[in-house]
C-alpha cells in the first residue's frame, strides 16, 4: 500500500495594491510554529497564515550561520541589528556567544515576535538582547 507522506501546503498570492490573499490549502500548522535552523539550535518562532511576511526570511539562513559562526569564534562580541524584524540575527548571534545585541525595529509587533523567539531559545534569562 503506498502511503502519501503527510505535507503542508500554504497558497500566498500578492497583489500590486497590498491586497495579498494567504490561505491554508493542505495540512496543518501547529501553534505556536517554530522552526529550527542550524541543526535545530536555532529556534524561531513563525506565523506562516499572518500576511505576506511569516516571520523569517529563508534567504538569511547562510548569513544567519556566518555570523553565528564569527560569534562562536570570538570575532564579533556585539551586534547592532537594524531593521531587525523579528531578530532572528540577534539569535543566531547570542547562540553563538555574543555579548549582546541590540535589535531596532520600526515594528513593534515584530520585535515582540522576535522577543517570544528569544525566550524559546532561553536566551531571556542571560540578557545580552534589548529590544
Amino acid at each position: 500500500v503506498d502511503v502519501m507522506p503527510q505535507f503542508t501546503w500554504v497558497y500566498q498570492c500578492r497583489a500590486e495594491r497590498g491586497n495579498s490573499i494567504t490561505q491554508l490549502m493542505e495540512g496543518s500548522i501547529p501553534d505556536p510554529h517554530i522552526v529550527t535552523e542550524y541543526n535545530g539550535k536555532n529556534k524561531f518562532l513563525v506565523h506562516l497564515l499572518k500576511g505576506q511576511n511569516h516571520g523569517l526570511f529563508l534567504d538569511m539562513a547562510v548569513g544567519r550561520k556566518w555570523l553565528q559562526n564569527k560569534c562562536e569564534e570570538g570575532e564579533v562580541v556585539s551586534v547592532l541589528n537594524l531593521f531587525a524584524y523579528t531578530c532572528a540575527f540577534s539569535i543566531a548571534a547570542l547562540n553563538g556567544g555574543a555579548d549582546n545585541v541590540v535589535n531596532v525595529d520600526m515594528s513593534r509587533g515584530a520585535l515582540k515576535s522576535g522577543q517570544r523567539s528569544h525566550e524559546i531559545n532561553g536566551l531571556v534569562e542571560a540578557g545580552g538582547a534589548k529590544f
